[in-house]
């Protein structure tokens, strides 16, 4: 059963309870529909608490990331990682390391599978503001092993 907009946090966790973080066709295909306030606040999360590798891929990195996603059904996160934590907030953070922002339609569609960061990206589908370098390792660090 993959998710949909409508699933509460609980059920969310229920559905990738038997889903290996490195599995990311798995994850992909059940939360294809998934809006972005679900993605961050509890998928991301969760899949990382579920990483055995995560702590590990995070430790030495201290930096806060400012989800833009514009449009309705969009939002502000601020994704802040601190030597092998990651939290995520539903907030606009005042000084992001990295601010990565996008349209809810472009966010949806990377959601889906349908077009990758990097075409995104190089399409001026994503804009990223701030520290390119930690940009570029982005999509490593929300891809847990």
């Amino acid at each position: 059963m993959p998710v949909t907009p409508q699933s509460t946090p609980e059920e969310i966790r229920e559905i990738l309870k038997d889903v290996e973080p490195k599995d990311r066709q798995k994850v992909r295909e059940l939360t294809r529909d998934a809006t972005p306030q679900q993605v961050f606040e509890v998928v991301i999360p969760f899949m990382f608490s579920k990483s055995a590798t995560a702590k590990e891929k995070l430790a030495g990195i201290n930096a806060v990331f400012q989800f833009v996603i514009e449009g309705e059904g969009g939002g502000n996160w601020a994704l802040k990682i601190t030597d092998g934590s990651l939290s995520v907030t539903p907030e606009k953070e005042e000084n992001p390391n990295c601010t990565v922002t996008m349209k809810i339609e472009d966010w949806q569609a990377m959601n889906r599978g349908e077009i990758e960061p990097q075409v995104a990206f190089m399409s001026g589908k994503i804009r990223f503001a701030g520290d390119m370098s930690l940009a570029m390792r982005l999509g490593a660090i929300l891809r847990p092993q």
